[in-house]
């Protein structure tokens, strides 16, 4: 843990703090093992996270959007870990057991073929990948999207109505 998670502000930011943690963090922690495919490592971004998002309080910064900034966050962490570690077979990963359930989703309910949401996922670029996992995974917004990865809303929009286009192409011929 840095040591800058250890210096203390005042009430009301903590608890504005401790506010969006409880509505983030399980959401937060699945965006990162569905992208690092490491729950310990995944433990450390989300972690890495939040003690940046309290440092930013600690020094004064007014967030307008700490849901936003978290996943900003971690989506730059991703992507710096991607860089250092090799990346893994997706069809590897599907035998070690990954799956996509949501504890949301009640029993009986009719839920999509995983290894067939996979194969739509690899036809997508690594940029693509990405919305569509902070989109339907994560449920953010577009604006919030747009503000984690430094897009303006317009683009995000846009490049989501195309996969949303393809999915449905790719979903009805198959």
């Amino acid at each position: 843990m840095s040591s800058s998670c250890v210096i203390y502000m005042d009430s009301e930011k903590q608890q504005q703090f401790l506010g969006c943690y409880h509505e983030t963090v399980e959401t937060l922690f699945r965006h990162c093992f569905f992208r690092v495919h490491d729950r310990e490592r995944a433990k450390e971004l989300v972690q890495e996270a939040y003690c940046r998002l309290w440092a930013q309080l600690v020094d004064g910064k007014d967030m307008q959007n700490m849901r936003a900034f978290l996943y900003r966050i971690v989506h730059n962490l991703i992507v710096d870990y991607s860089r250092k570690k090799k990346m893994i077979s997706l069809d590897e990963l599907i035998e070690q057991g990954l799956s996509l359930k949501d504890h949301r989703i009640e029993q009986g309910a009719d839920v999509f073929d995983t290894r067939r949401i996979y194969e739509f996922l690899r036809t997508l670029s690594v940029e693509n990948q990405t919305l569509v996992i902070m989109r339907f995974v994560d449920d953010l917004g577009p604006s919030e999207i747009a503000t984690a990865l430094g897009m303006s809303e317009n683009v995000v929009s846009v490049r989501l109505n195309r996969v949303i286009k393809k999915m449905r192409a790719y979903f009805l011929q198959t």
